[in-house]
């Protein structure tokens, strides 16, 4: 992927114009460095969210978390400056999982205990991946309400 200029980038020989999204005037090299590829693809598809029709708190925190997808979750994660990896995934996918059995969010300790169970990793791992706080950092890339205290469930 090469920049030609602040108004077009190419990837292999497909030019592409501005991308625009909420929270950014427009993609470009000046403002976001050299990206990958992956990242410029998540990039385009966050333009085919309607991130109208998304409900969120004053907070940033999705209201209806069933209107949660993976798609989000690249929007949410990118916002954090989180790269999403397998790892986080592991953790997004076991907390919709645990949503969806108990329509409530998983207490931190539920998750810690997933992650050691399927990767061996220990409680601080956690932290690692989320590095800003598991409520405000997991719970929102997995499309989770705001929850109302540390201890969700």
């Amino acid at each position: 992927m090469a920049c030609s200029n602040q108004n077009q980038f190419t990837l292999g020989n497909l030019p592409i114009d501005i991308i625009f999204f909420p929270d950014y005037d427009a993609l470009t090299c000046t403002k976001f460095g050299q990206i990958t590829t992956f990242q410029l693809l998540a990039k385009i598809m966050l333009t085919q969210i309607d991130l109208a029709q998304i409900r969120l708190d004053n907070e940033g925190y999705i209201v209806d978390p069933s209107q949660w997808t993976e798609e989000l979750a690249h929007y949410f994660a990118d916002k954090e400056d989180i790269a999403l990896s397998d790892d986080h995934w592991l953790v997004v996918r076991f907390m919709r999982d645990y949503y969806a059995e108990r329509e409530i969010a998983p207490d931190v300790r539920h998750v810690i205990k997933h992650l050691k169970n399927t990767t061996g990793a220990g409680r601080n791992y956690i932290f690692e991946l989320f590095p800003y706080g598991y409520v405000k950092q997991a719970c929102k890339i997995a499309g989770m309400k705001r929850p109302r205290a540390w201890s969700t469930g």
